[in-house]
């Protein structure tokens, strides 16, 4: 018996496939690591040190969050995207601030960095001033009194940022 091959839908298969991979390609390149994500990768390998991945594997699933050994070699080579749970357990097994994870390495007016969402680069003693509630990022200081009008009026831009950005207290 002879098989017969119904070419148009074969083709039609094939343009279907060769759509499928395109979408795929893009959902790959909107989900790679960014800016920060780099710094990410970069303080997880400086605070790993001679710490083996099975020892870093272990201590994290002590934690509640187990990463894979080789997802901890994609994470450094950001190859793979640290999530905020995952980020928060890597504070936790490192015994540092969530911060620590999420800035450079140093605070310094000579030293430049990216910040995901940023359009520019900004000095790293900056970031940081940013990243502790002290001060606001240059580009981020008018879209904060915009948000903010009734209140935009009796502070200044720095003291917005502040009030904006720093936990609210509750009275009891």
């Amino acid at each position: 018996m002879i098989k017969h091959f119904d070419t148009p839908t074969m083709i039609q298969n094939f343009h279907r496939f060769i759509r499928l991979m395109a979408m795929e390609k893009k959902k790959r390149q909107v989900n790679q690591v960014a800016e920060t994500g780099h710094t990410v990768a970069a303080n997880i390998k400086r605070l790993r040190g001679a710490m083996q991945y099975k020892q870093l594997a272990e201590k994290l699933a002590e934690v509640g969050r187990p990463i894979a050994e080789l997802g901890l070699r994609k994470i450094e080579s950001a190859e793979r995207k640290v999530d905020v749970d995952d980020l928060m357990a890597f504070a936790i097994v490192f015994g540092v601030s969530p911060l620590t994870l999420l800035m450079p390495e140093y605070a310094s007016n000579q030293a430049e960095t990216r910040i995901t969402g940023t359009s520019t680069s900004v000095s790293s003693l900056r970031a940081w001033s940013w990243a502790k509630c002290e001060t606001p990022l240059p580009s981020n200081e008018s879209d904060a009194m915009q948000n903010d009008n009734d209140v935009a009026g009796m502070l200044d831009a720095s003291e917005l940022f502040r009030f904006r950005s720093n936990p609210k207290k509750l009275e009891h």
